[in-house]
């Protein structure tokens, strides 16, 4: 066989596997700061999720939102202890709501929920923000964040 009709054949055969992209670990955050609050829209990934926290309970492959509904109060000290606000330096307290489950347009489902860190009395100065979720779960886990500031 020539070389130039091997190369014809390889060429087809790769063309005839299907190729799979690298799926990527994101958390979604919208970011809202004012000075009045500093609001996070989360939106977490469930399979990186029950990993680290198994909230397939029922070990049937999909987590539903009675399972989440049963972890809510172990997801919700995960994100506070990876999701946080510093006003001049000092820890702000925050809040979570409740949780909800959520799919993308691709059927991937989420869990999202809203961090509230509301400013102290006399408004907010220079504030930091900090979000580490997932990281210990997978290691190139990212935050896709849209952060909106002053209205």
């Amino acid at each position: 066989m020539t070389s130039r009709r091997y190369f014809l054949w390889l060429a087809i055969a790769l063309l005839a596997h299907p190729l799979h992209a690298h799926t990527i670990s994101l958390t979604y955050a919208e970011v809202t700061a004012d000075q009045r609050q500093v609001l996070w829209s989360l939106k977490l990934p469930v399979p990186e999720l029950d990993l680290l926290l198994s909230l397939d309970e029922n070990h049937d492959g999909q987590v539903d939102a009675a399972e989440v509904a049963r972890s809510q109060t172990r997801i919700q000290q995960y994100v506070m202890s990876k999701l946080g606000v510093r006003d001049n330096g000092r820890d702000v307290p925050g809040s979570i709501g409740s949780l909800q489950l959520w799919k993308d347009p691709e059927g991937h489902p989420f869990v999202q929920m809203e961090a509230d860190f509301p400013a102290p009395n006399a408004g907010f100065g220079k504030i930091t923000l900090r979000c580490d979720m997932l990281r210990d779960v997978v290691a190139t886990h990212r935050t896709l964040a849209k952060i909106t500031s002053g209205g």
